[in-house]
Parts: C-alpha cells; sequence; structure tokens
C-alpha cells in the first residue's frame, strides 16, 4: 500500500474483540446440559469462534443433520446472548488504535458476519466501540462475507470509494471479501487464526499488533 487510508473497516471477533471467552463458556454450558463430558479449552477451541456457531457445535457434537444443528444453535445463541459481554473485551492495543484514528479524524466501522441482535448489543457494552461510524452486521443485507457487499456498502455508508480504504479481518474469508471488493486487505495476526493457516499467501498486509496499521495513516 502506498496511498494514506482515508477510512478503516473491521471484523469485530478476533479482530477488535477477544469474544472468544464469553463464545466458548456458552459452548461449555450447552455441552453440559446436552451431558455431554467435553472440556472447552479457550487455546484449542479459539480458532473456531472466526467460523461461526456452527463450526463450534460440531467441535463438540460431531456432524449432525440440519434440524439438530438448527436446534441446538438456537440454543447455544440464547445462551451466548445471555452472556454477551460477561469477559469480552478488547486485544491489547486495539484500544489504542482506535483512539489514534479519532484523533486523526478518519472514520471506522465494522463489519461482521455477527448477526445484529448480538453485535448491536455487544458494541453499545463496549465503550471504546461506539464511535463507530458504520456498523454492517451479518443481516444486514441478504448476503454475509466473504461476499463483498458487505463492506461496498459500508463504504457507500461513508462516502469513501473501496480503494481508499482498508479491511482488517482474522479469516482468509475476511481477506477475499476485501479483494473482491476492490479493497485493501489486512490481518489481524493477534487473532483467532488456525495453526494451518496461511495468511501469507491472502494477498493481504499482515499485521503483528494494531499499532501496525498506524503507519498508513
Amino acid at each position: 500500500m502506498t496511498d494514506p487510508v482515508q477510512a478503516v473497516l473491521f471484523d469485530l471477533d478476533g479482530t477488535l474483540l477477544d469474544t472468544a471467552p464469553d463464545m466458548l463458556a456458552a459452548l461449555q454450558q450447552l455441552a453440559e446440559e446436552n451431558q455431554r463430558q467435553h472440556r472447552i479449552d479457550y487455546h484449542d477451541h479459539k480458532a473456531l469462534v472466526t467460523q461461526g456457531a456452527k463450526s463450534l457445535i460440531e467441535s463438540v457434537f460431531g456432524p449432525l443433520d440440519e434440524l439438530q444443528l438448527q436446534s441446538l444453535r438456537e440454543h447455544y445463541l440464547a445462551i451466548y446472548q445471555q452472556r454477551l459481554a460477561e469477559k469480552t473485551r478488547l486485544f491489547a492495543g486495539v484500544g489504542e488504535l482506535l483512539e489514534s484514528l479519532n484523533r486523526a479524524r478518519i472514520p471506522w466501522g465494522i463489519v461482521t458476519n455477527k448477526p445484529g441482535w448480538l453485535c448491536e448489543p455487544l458494541v453499545r457494552a463496549v465503550v471504546e466501540l461506539k464511535p463507530a461510524a458504520v456498523l454492517v452486521a451479518g443481516d444486514t443485507l441478504a448476503v454475509a462475507k466473504p461476499d463483498p457487499r458487505p463492506l461496498q456498502h459500508a463504504m457507500q455508508r461513508l462516502g469513501i470509494a473501496p480503494q481508499h480504504g482498508i479491511y482488517v479481518g482474522d479469516a482468509k474469508t475476511d481477506a477475499l471479501a476485501a479483494q473482491r471488493a476492490g479493497m485493501p486487505a489486512a490481518v489481524a495476526l493477534w487473532g483467532y487464526l488456525h495453526p494451518d493457516d496461511q495468511p501469507q499467501q491472502w494477498q493481504a498486509e499482515l499485521l503483528h499488533h494494531p499499532k501496525d496499521l498506524l503507519q498508513w495513516l
């Protein structure tokens, strides 16, 4: 990247927020309520968080048919909703990055596949996220990442062309969505990457720490 960034979009889980403690606590409760003797370990399971509820549930229950999965998913999300921000925190350095963006008057927003009924109260609960100029949830449009339209929609609301922004996420789907939107991508290496992931092949900038983004501001 050579041009200064005019706007920044972020993924939520695994990029701005470490939501794994609350999501995995909800998964542990789901397992116990269904008599599954399965210990949910943060380090073993956090990489699944970015893949969504289906991957989390099947890590405990194995492959499921559609009806079983839907029932468990609804129960899991109901549990999670009750503990949405108990232990969830900003990743180290994210607060300082957001404050730098605010001081520089560079608009920033959030594009996540988390449904609005979960991400909206979560964002409201974290004071540092309240200045977000735009929030696009997984159900804001009829499509979600890696489709590029949520990113394009967010940039349109900011009034800035995609090529003048950057999207920061922790999954290959995030990098794909950005590339398809004509937008530079960056990978939050502090997030929920799986040991088998190869972010160096995702055609994205690699960020080891949130402050690494500041060089483009």
